[in-house]
C-alpha cells in the first residue's frame, strides 16, 4: 500500500495581518485566524492525497496569545494521521513582530479533512508514514483524539435520547463547574486547559512555564474574585445571525469556503458571549466543530448561538449553523460548533463572568455536555503534555 512520508506534507504559509483583520479591541480577529488555519490545513491535506478535500471537523483549536495588526503570522501545517478517506492535519500558528524579530506561539488546531473525487464522493487516501519521533508521537496522539471524539459523540447521542430531567422552569438552577479541575466560579484558574498549556497539533509544544501571563489569560487563567453581576439565562444572550453567501465566499470547488463559515461562527459565538458578560471577550478555544453539509453561493446561512456553560472567567457558546435555499425554501443543518471565550476587563485582563441560570431540561442537558467536554479536554491536554515531556522533546 502506498505510504506518504509525513514530512512531505509540511507547509508554512506566512500572512501579514492588516487593519481590516482587526476586531473592535484592536487585536487580530479570531475568525480571520481560523480562516487561514483552514486554508493551510487544506493545502497540507491536498499535498498528501493529491485530490480535492473538504473540511469535516475541527477537533480542537486553542488560542494561546493575542495577535497584533502588522505582525506576520506563520501557519505551519502537516498531516498527523490518516484513515480510509480522512486525514487529521495539525496547524501551529506563530506570530512574529517584524520590528523586533520576537516570535511566539499564538494558536494550534487539529482539523479533519476528507478527500473527494470529481463527483464529490469520499475517496481513499494514501497512508501517512510517521518516520521521526515527533511524527510518531503526533500519530499516536491523533489516534487517541479520534477515540475520544467517537466516545464523546456516543455519549451525547445517548444523552439526547434519554428522558429529560424534571425541573420547575421557575426554579432557575445556577450552572457551575465545581466538579471539574479548575472549573469553579471561585477563580479563573484552569478554565480551558491544563495549567494554561494548550497543545499545538502539528509542531513542537509549548510548556506552561514558558507561557506569558497574557497568553495564559486567553485560556481563562488569572486570579479573580467571584462571579460578576446577576445570573442570566441562556435565552437572555442567545443570538440569531443570518448571512447570505456571496461569490467571494466560494472555494475553488464552488461551494462556500469552510474558513468563511468558521469566521461567522466565531462572530456569532462572540456576540452571544458578550451579551452574557457585557464585556470584551476573546476566543480561547474551539472544543469541537463539525461540518454536516456543503453550503452553496446564494444560500442564506443562519448562525444560532447560545451559552451552554459559564464559570470563572470563561463561557462556552454553542453555535448551530443552518443553510436555506432561498429559491426552494429547503433548510438543512450545516454544522455545529462549541467555542470557549474568555471575558476581559478594561485593562485586557481576564475577569469573572456572571453565573448561568438553567431553567429548562434542554439547558440542563447542554450544560452537562459542556462540563463533560471541558473535563475531557482538560484530561486530553494533560495526557498530551505528559507525553511530550516524556519524549524529551524541546518544549519551547
Amino acid at each position: 500500500m502506498l505510504e506518504i512520508p509525513a514530512a512531505a506534507t509540511d507547509l508554512v504559509m506566512p500572512v501579514r495581518m492588516m487593519p481590516q483583520d482587526a476586531n473592535p479591541a484592536g487585536f487580530v480577529h479570531g475568525g480571520v485566524i481560523l480562516k487561514h488555519i483552514d486554508l493551510a490545513g487544506a493545502m497540507a491535506a491536498m499535498r498528501h492525497c493529491r485530490s480535492a478535500v473538504v473540511t469535516v471537523s475541527i477537533d480542537r483549536m486553542d488560542f494561546l496569545a493575542a495577535c497584533n495588526v502588522g505582525e506576520a503570522l506563520y501557519f505551519k501545517s502537516a498531516v498527523n494521521f490518516t484513515g480510509k478517506t480522512s486525514m487529521e492535519v495539525g496547524v501551529r500558528v506563530e506570530a512574529e513582530d517584524l520590528f523586533t524579530g520576537r516570535v511566539r506561539h499564538a494558536a494550534s488546531a487539529y482539523l479533519t479533512f476528507v478527500a473527494v473525487d470529481a463527483a464529490g464522493k469520499p475517496s481513499a487516501v494514501p497512508a501517512v508514514h510517521p518516520a521521526s519521533l515527533v511524527e510518531r508521537r503526533r500519530f499516536a496522539e491523533a489516534v487517541q483524539r479520534r477515540e475520544t471524539r467517537l466516545s464523546e459523540r456516543t455519549f451525547e447521542r445517548s444523552s439526547q435520547a434519554a428522558p429529560a430531567p424534571d425541573i420547575a422552569p421557575s426554579s432557575g438552577l445556577i450552572a457551575s463547574a465545581t466538579s471539574l479541575p479548575g472549573g469553579t466560579g471561585e477563580n479563573c484558574a484552569a478554565n480551558g486547559g491544563l495549567e494554561g498549556a494548550s497543545r499545538l497539533d502539528g509542531l513542537d509544544e509549548l510548556a506552561s512555564a514558558a507561557m506569558p501571563d497574557k497568553a495564559r489569560g486567553l485560556q481563562g487563567l488569572a486570579g479573580a474574585d467571584g462571579p460578576v453581576g446577576p445570573g442570566k439565562t441562556p435565552g437572555e444572550s442567545s443570538l440569531v445571525m443570518p448571512v447570505r453567501m456571496m461569490p467571494q465566499d466560494a472555494n475553488p470547488a464552488g461551494s462556500v469556503h469552510g474558513g468563511v463559515i468558521l469566521k461567522h461562527i466565531d462572530l456569532a459565538g462572540a456576540m452571544a458571549a458578550m451579551r452574557h458578560c457585557r464585556s470584551q471577550v476573546v476566543t480561547a478555544s474551539i472544543e469541537r466543530m463539525e461540518f454536516l453539509g456543503a453550503a452553496r453561493v446564494g444560500d442564506m446561512m443562519t448562525f444560532k448561538a447560545s451559552l451552554n456553560r459559564a464559570g470563572g472567567c470563561s463561557v462556552e457558546t454553542g453555535v448551530r449553523v443552518e443553510t436555506e435555499n432561498l429559491l426552494t425554501g429547503e433548510v438543512r443543518h450545516a454544522g455545529s460548533a462549541y467555542l470557549t471565550f474568555t471575558a476581559l476587563d478594561a485593562a485586557q485582563e481576564p475577569r469573572p463572568v456572571p453565573p448561568l441560570l438553567l431553567t429548562t431540561p434542554l439547558e440542563l442537558r447542554r450544560n452537562a455536555e459542556a462540563l463533560r467536554r471541558q473535563e475531557t479536554r482538560h484530561n486530553e491536554r494533560k495526557r498530551e503534555y505528559a507525553s511530550q515531556k516524556g519524549s524529551g522533546l524541546d518544549q519551547r
